[in-house]
Formats: C-alpha cells, sequence, structure tokens
C-alpha cells in the first residue's frame, strides 16, 4: 500500500514538473523573441561592413549567430501557428486545443531548451576569444553606407544598355535576315563566355527583325537541361509566345481562346507547334545552350520549313556553337566591348549618362577598373552600378577598395568565377534588407520566371519587409525591388510569356 502511494506521489510529481513546463511555453516564447531582436540587432549592425574589412573570427561567430537566429525564428513561427491559445477563445475550445498541442508543446520546450544552451556557447565562445562589442563596432563602421540617387533608379531602364553592342547587333541582324534562293531553315550561334552579353546581342536582333517575321519566340535553356523532364516546359513557352497576340501586329494567332498549353503532354505540344509554325517564317531565341544533345533533342521539334526560318544559340562553347551552325559564316563570336565603349558603359551606370564625365579625383581608379573588368559588359555593370551610390570626392578609398576587391586574374582570363567574384562584391555592399530580399530569390529554379507582384507578396508575406510611415507595405517592397534593379542585382525577363497574371514587371532568375 505504502508502495502504491509512493508510486503515485512520484507520478503527481512528474506530471506537475510535466504541467508547469508545458505552461511555461509561452513565456520562454516570449523571452525567446527579445533574444531574437537582440541576435537581429548585432547581424544587422554587422552587416553593413565591407567584408574585407571584417575579421575571420568575427564573421564565423556572425554565421553562428544567424543560424541560431534562423532556428529561433522557426521556434517562434511554430509557436504562433501551432500553439498558442487564442485570447478570446472559449474555455471549451481553450482546452480542445490545449490539449490538441501538448505534443508541440513539449517539443516546443525542448527546442526552447536546447536553443538558450546553443546561445550561452556562443556566448562564451565571443568572451572566450576576446571578441569585444567594440571590435563588432568597429568592423561596422569601416564602410559607409550606400546611397541610391535618382540616376541609379534611372540607370535600371537605360538605353545606354546596348553600348558596344547595336554594331554587332546590325552585322548579325543582317546575316539573319538575309534569305537565301533556297529559303532553308538557318541557325546562326553567338559564342563567347559568360558575361559577355549574348543574350543582350540575340534580344536586340530579335527587336531589329521583329517585322520580318510572323512568328517569334525566346526561350532560356539551363546548364543541367534534361530532354525527359525539361522540354516538355520549353515547348509549353515557346507556345505561349507564338499563340500570344500582340496589340496592333499580328504576330500571335487569334482566337485562340481554347488553346491550354498547360494542359498538353509534350506529343500535344510537339505537334500544336508544328502545326503552327509549318508554313510561317519564324524565329526562335534559344538561350544559353549547353550540350550538343540538349541542342539535338529542342531543333528537332521545329519544322524544317522553306520560309527562310531562322534560330538564334547563343553558348559558351565552341563546340555545341559548330554542331549547331555547320557553317563558320553562320557564327557570331561575340568580342568583349573595347576601351572606349567599356568607359561609355561605366560612365552611363555610375553616373547616369554615357557622355557624363567622371570627377578627375576618381578617374585614375576607373581606369584600373574598367581594365580588371576586361571589356566584359556584365562586370562593368555590376561594378559600376555599385559606385554609383558613392560619388562625392571622399569616396576615393571606397573606388580603391572596391578595386583592389576584383580579382586580377579577370584582365588576362576572364571566367565564370571572376564575374562570381564581382557579383558577390556587389551582394556584399547591399544594405541589409535587401540582402535578405536577395537571398530569397535563391528559392527559384534557375531560368524561373518570377511575377513581380507575387515575389512583392511574398517578402511581405515572410516578414522581409519593414514598416515605413506612410506607405503601404507593398509600396515599401517594390521600393526594394526598384532598388534591387538599379544596383543590377535582378533584370526584367528578357522572353515575357503570356501568363494570365500579369506581363510587365516579371523577372528571370539565372
Amino acid at each position: 500500500m505504502e508502495g502504491a502511494a509512493q508510486l503515485v506521489s512520484t507520478v503527481g510529481q512528474l506530471v506537475g514538473e510535466e504541467y508547469q513546463t508545458l505552461r511555461r511555453v509561452g513565456g520562454q516564447v516570449a523571452e525567446l523573441r527579445d533574444e531574437l531582436a537582440t541576435m537581429k540587432a548585432v547581424l544587422l549592425m554587422l552587416s553593413n561592413a565591407d567584408d574585407g574589412s571584417v575579421d575571420p573570427f568575427v564573421r564565423e561567430w556572425m554565421n553562428q549567430v544567424r543560424e541560431l537566429a534562423y532556428d529561433a525564428e522557426d521556434c517562434i513561427h511554430l509557436y504562433i501557428f501551432r500553439v498558442r491559445c487564442r485570447p478570446n477563445d472559449r474555455f471549451f475550445v481553450w482546452s480542445r486545443r490545449l490539449l490538441a498541442t501538448l505534443f508541440s508543446r513539449r517539443r516546443l520546450a525542448d527546442e526552447i531548451r536546447d536553443l538558450r544552451a546553443r546561445a550561452v556557447v556562443i556566448s562564451e565562445r565571443h568572451a572566450r576569444y576576446g571578441l569585444s562589442r567594440e571590435a563588432l563596432s568597429r568592423s561596422s563602421s569601416l564602410a559607409p553606407a550606400p546611397r541610391t540617387t535618382t540616376h541609379t533608379l534611372r540607370a535600371a531602364n537605360d538605353p545606354d544598355q546596348f553600348v558596344g553592342i547595336s554594331e554587332q547587333a546590325k552585322l548579325l541582324a543582317a546575316k539573319v535576315e538575309k534569305m537565301d534562293d533556297n529559303k532553308e531553315r538557318k541557325v546562326f550561334s553567338v559564342v563567347g563566355f559568360g558575361g559577355l552579353g549574348k543574350t543582350t546581342l540575340a534580344m536586340e536582333v530579335c527587336r531589329q527583325l521583329e517585322a520580318m517575321f510572323e512568328r517569334q519566340a525566346q526561350v532560356s535553356v539551363s546548364q543541367t537541361f534534361d530532354g525527359r523532364k525539361d522540354l516538355q516546359a520549353l515547348l509549353k513557352r515557346v507556345l505561349q509566345q507564338i499563340v500570344n497576340v500582340k496589340p496592333d501586329k499580328e504576330k500571335g494567332i487569334k482566337e485562340e481562346d481554347s488553346l491550354t498549353p498547360d494542359d498538353m503532354d509534350l506529343a500535344g505540344l510537339t505537334s500544336t507547334i508544328e502545326e503552327k509554325l509549318k508554313d510561317k517564317r519564324y524565329l526562335i531565341v534559344i538561350d544559353d545552350v549547353w550540350t550538343i544533345a540538349a541542342w539535338e533533342v529542342i531543333q528537332s521539334k521545329f519544322p524544317r520549313n522553306n520560309n527562310g526560318s531562322r534560330i538564334i544559340v547563343t553558348t559558351r562553347i565552341d563546340t555545341v556553337a559548330k554542331a549547331c551552325s555547320p557553317g563558320s559564316d553562320c557564327i557570331h563570336q561575340i568580342e568583349p566591348l573595347n576601351e572606349k565603349d567599356s568607359e561609355k558603359l561605366f560612365l552611363s551606370r555610375a553616373f547616369g549618362s554615357k557622355d557624363a564625365s567622371c570627377p578627375k579625383e576618381l578617374k585614375d581608379e576607373m581606369g584600373k577598373i574598367l581594365k580588371k573588368c576586361a571589356g566584359m559588359p556584365m562586370a562593368i555593370v555590376s561594378i559600376a552600378s555599385l559606385l554609383a551610390s558613392y560619388q562625392s570626392l571622399d569616396s576615393k578609398d571606397m573606388w580603391e577598395r572596391i578595386c583592389r576587391s576584383i580579382g586580377s586574374e579577370m584582365e588576362s582570363n576572364p571566367t565564370l568565377e571572376g564575374m562570381r567574384q564581382i557579383v558577390t562584391l556587389s551582394y556584399n555592399h547591399l544594405p541589409h534588407h535587401l540582402k535578405l530580399c536577395m537571398m530569397y530569390l535563391s528559392i527559384f529554379p534557375e531560368d524561373y520566371v518570377v511575377v513581380k507582384d507575387r515575389l512583392l507578396h511574398r517578402w511581405i508575406a515572410e516578414g522581409l519587409v519593414e514598416e515605413k510611415r506612410g506607405l503601404t507595405s507593398f509600396e515599401v517592397a517594390e521600393g526594394y525591388y526598384k532598388e534591387l534593379m538599379s544596383r543590377n542585382m535582378i533584370d526584367p525577363a528578357p522572353f515575357v510569356y503570356n501568363y494570365d497574371d500579369g506581363g510587365g514587371g516579371d523577372m528571370q532568375g539565372s
């Protein structure tokens, strides 16, 4: 009997402890929210520092705090959406919800305990290695905050983006337009390493020849293109464009309301494209082809009619270009910009106009930067967009620092790795709130077209958009979007599809 009483007493004690543990979850979450606010404040302070000026230990400590902050945020979201009882719930509803969330509360209690333990370890490590608040503040104050100027925002839609490309486009357009006696389909290849402007060149040719072709479409091919899985999506994008009716022009096919590419399988898409293009002169751009196998699969789906149709392929690989265009006269080797055009492009992005002049105090640094960019338009635009926020005479130190950050190997051997370094440099100089929005884009697959309004609503829903007095959340998010555009971190999609939910303002992930 005494044993049974002892057992009941022990069980009662355990139940009481369990109840206290579960009951305290709400308070622990509130404390965790305060901890998270502190962590975010530290990360915000450090995020404005120039990446090269941050001590390696500080950077590693930042990464640990950031991961802890992410986990803490997940824990808080779990409590808000699955555990927390609503204040206005009646007693019966409140009790039922309390019982239904027992398991989640136990899990939350364990997770909060683990998070607190991790926070203590990180804090002790911070103290053990002598990382003081003064050191953190010193790191964060080394780089001045960038400013967004009026001409920086104008540059996002600057017509000077075609500097150095227009002449090449005219030459290629003349070849593409020329009709042979047999009017057979021809394939032209634009080849060159990444960042030289192959896509821009192909799109400018399409613009110049718009009136010469009855049907046009432009699609992009990912590096990991799989003929079995990705071909259907690619053909769907083609069909969406060739059936799209454009205002005041007979570039699409009218009365196609019953046509639903989304409902078609591969065979249906292939036969429909064949039917719509077989007696038309068409121009198709296939952007960024990486393998001969991908090319063979794609090109077989377009009819070989004798109407003077053309396909333009862009690729980084010579062997792919030769496989697409056996005749050497159909291969266009895109060239880097010359010194004069490089300077014009830089001035148009950094100072708002290709006719602008660079302050003499910054001219030497501009020359060094352009030399390192080696005539690559993407590199020039990325660096110039970054420096557009630093134009005052006291910004020379920032120009020198950015110039040193560009790898010298870019000058003699422009590579994708060199471009990645430049893009990383641009990212590191983004304000904290724009870094978060930029990182969010990584959830989308390569070459995915993101509808602008949907993206802005997602940023808002994820809590990435700060509140500003007098502005709606959507207006603030739109400001973020425009600033990323002005910094050349995102681009409008060059290929606009016939989506039901919007046209302009879409962007393409790459």
